[in-house]
């Protein structure tokens, strides 16, 4: 289980995984764009995740204009992950075998709690039993 908690130390959220989390900080995100003073003052945060499908329908789209990265990750029918963490250019990583998705997931999660001053607690599964005691072995 993960918990997020403010700096009041009032928890925002509980979530199963980071994928949770990750939705979670881009709807918070998205709200964002539609306050223009927020975006400037904490830039712009996205963790988006292109299928191969999708990236090469944006790609054939001749009025929008891909990078190289996105070229290579098209010409080679591989998926495209793009991350915002507080500018308005993204990195872009091309999804291979040895990208490790969930912890590439996980780091944008601890690094946006980070930027926004939340704490995150993961509880690993055997350590705390529901009600947050610890569990005998």
């Amino acid at each position: 289980m993960i918990q997020i908690f403010d700096e009041k130390h009032r928890r925002i959220g509980k979530f199963k995984s980071f994928n949770d989390v990750m939705d979670f900080f881009n709807s918070q995100e998205n709200i964002k764009v539609l306050d223009p003073n927020s975006l400037r003052s904490q830039g712009k945060w996205n963790f988006v995740y292109y299928s191969h499908r999708r990236l090469s329908a944006l790609y054939e789209d001749q009025r929008i204009k891909c990078t190289e990265i996105e070229h290579e990750a098209c010409i080679n029918h591989l998926d495209l992950i793009e991350i915002y963490t507080g500018d308005l250019t993204p990195q872009q990583l091309i999804v291979t075998t040895e990208l490790d998705v969930a912890e590439v997931i996980k780091n944008w999660c601890f690094d946006y709690c980070y930027a926004m001053k939340y704490v995150l607690l993961e509880t690993i599964l055997g350590t705390l039993d529901e009600e947050g005691t610890e569990s005998e072995f």
